[in-house]
């Protein structure tokens, strides 16, 4: 082999090397879903809590959500004390593993301290509320 070649090869190793140590992680794409979600919880916490909850249905309201919480009357009947029972199985979300659907891509947390399953689906690269 050319010197030349040995060099190129070596500059080629390193460089891989020193990307491998440099803490920059995979894409947000290649994330599983359940750290996708563990990910927006956060943020659909800090919303309610700060009692956002017209930007929490635009951010993370499905169609069906919307419906079943009062369709187009959604911002009057849909109290702070609404957000706020949302908000603790949210809470309560985050401390436990979802069951995942990754056909449907669907996550639901579920489980005696649940009135009924909190299901989350991925629609246009967004995680969405789908029902409560």
């Amino acid at each position: 082999m050319k010197k030349s070649t040995i060099s190129l090869l070596g500059i080629l190793f390193l460089t891989m090397a020193i990307y491998g140590c440099s803490g920059v992680g995979p894409s947000p794409d290649y994330k599983t879903f359940d750290q996708q979600i563990k990910e927006e919880l956060p943020k659909m916490i800090w919303l309610l809590e700060q009692e956002k909850r017209e930007e929490f249905i635009r951010e993370y309201a499905t169609a069906k959500w919307v419906e079943n919480n009062g369709g187009d009357r959604i911002m009057v009947e849909w109290t702070q004390n609404k957000a706020d029972v949302l908000l603790e199985q949210m809470k309560r979300a985050q401390e436990m593993e979802p069951t995942i659907d990754s056909k449907s891509v669907l996550i639901t947390f579920d489980g005696p301290a649940f009135p009924h399953a909190l299901v989350f689906q991925k629609l246009v690269g967004k995680w969405r509320l789908l029902n409560n």
